[in-house]
């Protein structure tokens, strides 16, 4: 039973994710949180290294799509940093997932999108063999509804430099942090998280977890009460909390015609069958009993006996007349 795979609601959660990704009150607690490069920054800080729009608070997003000999990957929010020096440039890509079946499958599917987001820099960020200029690599992952297990966790991956067993590392290595890649696991809210994982536990979590929570997250992060943003997530929630009814609904109606059509019958059959038996060996004995005199008396065979039997219940009456004769000698 999964919500996420009724294609509307898919497309909804999808669409919200990506508003949530242009509007900097939930992404710069986001970055400060996950990113390496943004940490201890203030808002006001990292403000200034985002691409801003006029109205101070939507981000303008970069190009999402990467397109290469090997096929076309759509990222949902790819954020670039604003510094004059290409080499402090920063390159941040923000996914949404639903949910996986395992991490062992997710953490490749991560990896291939933090290679894809450097391949997209070649003939957009620098030409030929101009490798200095490309810009580092962050990508975010948001998984909104882990197995409950992983629920409130996250880590990061990067690259690393270990040096070769026999051989010394050189005096002076470059820096080599050109991707870096976190993950974060959304669960129930808690007071004890990182401030972005309660801000987007609470707008991509359930409407009634909105309602409880939203109040406290607002005076964080300064979203008036009438803001569009608050009232999506009303709608997008309570889509959800609909779906997870009507599939709850659905099942139960599902398990329901289940046992009606297929459970009962056969344990209906069972019960007729065993009946069944039981009667028809009645049947048979008390025939037995009824040839058994003739039989013991020589007027009549067991096989001659038998052809008066109807064939149902010859069993029952060759098993008894048996019987009848071994406990008569």
């Amino acid at each position: 039973m999964n919500p996420f795979e009724d294609p509307v609601m898919r497309e909804r959660y999808d669409a919200f994710f990506k508003n949530l990704m242009h509007d900097s009150r939930i992404v710069i607690p986001l970055l400060r949180d996950t990113v390496s490069d943004f940490a201890g920054m203030s808002d006001d800080e990292i403000r200034k290294t985002l691409p801003m729009e006029k109205d101070g608070i939507h981000i303008a997003l970069s190009e999402n799509e990467s397109n290469n000999q090997f096929g076309r990957v759509v990222f949902d929010a790819v954020i670039r940093t604003t510094s004059e020096d290409m080499r402090k440039r920063i390159i941040i890509d923000i996914e949404g997932q639903t949910h996986y079946d395992s991490l062992g499958s997710l953490i490749p599917r991560i990896v291939y999108y933090g290679a894809r987001n450097i391949d997209s820099q070649k003939g957009r960020v620098f030409r030929g063999d101009s490798y200095d200029d490309l810009e580092r690599s962050r990508s975010v992952w948001v998984i909104i509804k882990p197995p409950v297990r992983d629920a409130n966790t996250g880590f990061r991956m990067k690259l690393d430099v270990e040096r070769i067993e026999g051989l010394h590392l050189p005096d002076a290595i470059p820096s080599f942090d050109f991707l870096d890649m976190s993950v974060i696991q959304l669960g129930l809210p808690n007071r004890d998280l990182p401030l972005s994982s309660r801000i987007l536990d609470v707008f991509l979590g359930n409407s009634e977890t909105y309602r409880e929570n939203i109040s406290e997250i607002v005076k964080e992060i300064n979203i008036a009460d009438d803001d569009d943003l608050l009232k999506e997530a009303v709608e997008v929630g309570e889509l959800y909390d609909g779906l997870v009814k009507s599939l709850r609904r659905d099942l139960r109606d599902e398990v329901k015609a289940e046992v009606k059509a297929e459970i009962k019958p056969e344990v209906k059959a069972e019960v007729k069958a065993e009946v069944k038996a039981e009667v028809d060996l009645d049947y048979a004995r008390s025939i037995a009993e009824l040839y058994f005199p003739d039989i013991i008396s020589g007027e009549i065979t067991v096989e001659k006996a038998l052809t008066y039997v109807p064939p149902p219940l010859k069993d029952g009456f060759k098993r008894n007349i048996d019987r009848m004769l071994a406990s008569s000698e």
